[in-house]
């Protein structure tokens, strides 16, 4: 019984770590000229809609029927989210049954620039 909750608090330490590691700072960047985001919190101070793009990467945790150790199973999940003209929107949290331990904003780009395709809601 010892072994197993020794075994559980490392475990335990080592997800704490992890999801500090991972986690971004939260920083004010541009990611396109007029369109900057300070953490998910993103501004258009453009005449035309953009799209926001980036990453979170997600944890989802399975414990063995056998008591042992859990394993961590880590996705990346893609955002897109659309920001009108002279608009705020702050880009909601979010993975497909796992936790967020960590996210990343690569770029922004015109809507209007974009190709339709019918799927992806633009």
């Amino acid at each position: 019984m010892i072994r197993l909750t020794a075994r559980m608090l490392v475990s335990a330490g080592m997800c704490c770590a992890a999801m500090g590691a991972l986690a971004p700072q939260a920083i004010a960047q541009d990611l396109a000229p007029g369109v900057h985001c300070d953490g998910l919190a993103c501004n258009n101070d453009n005449d035309e809609a953009y799209v926001i793009f980036g990453t979170f990467t997600c944890v989802t945790t399975m414990w063995p029927p056998n008591g042992t150790a859990p394993e961590y199973y880590y996705e990346n999940t893609p955002i897109t989210q659309d920001i009108e003209p002279h608009s705020a929107v702050t880009i909601p949290l979010g993975c497909g049954g796992g936790a967020v331990v960590g996210w990343g904003l690569t770029s922004a780009v015109p809507r209007a620039s974009l190709p339709r395709t019918g799927s992806a809601g633009f």
